[in-house]
């Protein structure tokens, strides 16, 4: 299950195409991400790529035709789930059922926040931030940076994002593939740190999600109360990782402290050295820095309570300790 893979730092994960950002305001609830595969799982998909595949990084296949997949990737962050899919003709699907299955596990967990469809921004300017999607009519529909407003952008760039909101018949210029061509792979930037999404031969797959899978066909008569059941024991699964995520703020006023000391911080909290260089490169001073250490260790999905207190025995930081373990604080 989902829950019980490793987990996999997401700033190392570099896929050549664009991806579609299912964004929420705050952060993407815990346990979520987990309960989005496990119900995609439920309805026909399978997980490929052993190797590929962590508790919040997912490479997904499902047949559409004879010998031809529809295969997506999904990426859990702080605050948006991404997904990338290489065949922009297949695109629009991929989409709806990520959508039916966000849809569905809200429902089950009673969760009011709909994540809203955005890009990253294109323009690049100020730092990262998105551009969001007004879709109307085909050649009325637009992409604003939430910055500076509307986008120049080639006609090319803009098929590539409103491929994942019409069809070929209303999108002219996404060229077609062969459908009776074997499955194409997602090229990866790097092939040492992101296996290519490659269809696999049934003996490479994971065979534990195989007969999950496989049982779920067989007991699901009542989908929705069959899934609420997966759904939930995947969140409690999922807790202890991610329930420090939703806390940034209050960790952040709790460290507001450690000043000269951050970087030894980041160390202990298990960041590489290079980032860490790279952290203090852009930004300079020790508060930037902290700030931005901390936010790169609580969104990379290794962060825990636990860690955090180690770290800051080994400082000698029993003011800061007493703090984080005072569970009225976390209120």
């Amino acid at each position: 299950m989902p829950a019980l893979l490793p987990l996999k730092d997401p700033d190392t994960i570099k896929l050549n195409t664009s991806p579609l950002l299912f964004h929420f305001n705050s952060a993407v609830p815990m346990g979520f991400f987990c309960a989005v595969i496990v119900h995609l799982l439920s309805v026909f998909w399978k997980i490929f790529i052993e190797e590929g595949s962590f508790s919040n990084f997912c490479t997904l296949q499902r047949q559409i035709l004879k010998g031809r997949y529809l295969k997506i990737a999904l990426v859990e962050r702080l605050n948006c789930i991404e997904i990338y899919c290489d065949e922009a003709q297949h695109r629009l699907k991929a989409k709806t059922e990520l959508v039916n299955a966000i849809d569905s596990v809200m429902e089950v967990l009673k969760l009011s926040e709909k994540p809203s469809l955005v890009f990253y921004c294109p323009c690049k300017k100020e730092g990262e931030h998105v551009a969001t999607v007004d879709v109307k009519e085909r050649d009325n529909s637009s992409i604003d940076c939430v910055l500076h407003s509307s986008l120049e952008l080639s006609d090319e760039k803009y098929d590539d994002y409103f491929s994942w909101f019409f069809t070929q018949r209303d999108y002219p210029n996404v060229s077609v593939v062969d459908e009776t061509d074997g499955p194409d792979s997602m090229q990866c930037a790097k092939v040492d740190i992101v296996p290519s999404l490659v269809a696999v031969p049934p003996t490479k797959r994971v065979r534990a999600d195989e007969e999950e899978v496989e049982k779920l066909k067989v007991q699901i008569s009542d989908k929705e109360e069959q899934i609420a059941k997966l759904i939930k024991k995947e969140v409690q699964k999922d807790a202890t990782t991610h329930d420090i995520r939703k806390h940034k703020n209050f960790i952040l006023r709790s460290l507001q402290n450690i000043v000269k000391e951050w970087k030894t911080l980041g160390d202990l909290l298990g960041i590489e050295k290079r980032v860490l260089d790279q952290i203090e490169c852009d930004h300079g001073s020790a508060n930037l820095c902290r700030i931005n250490m901390i936010s790169h260790w609580l969104e990379g999905g290794a962060a825990s309570l636990e860690s955090l207190i180690e770290a800051l025995e080994i400082l000698g930081r029993n003011d800061i300790i007493a703090t984080l373990k005072n569970k009225e604080n976390w209120q």
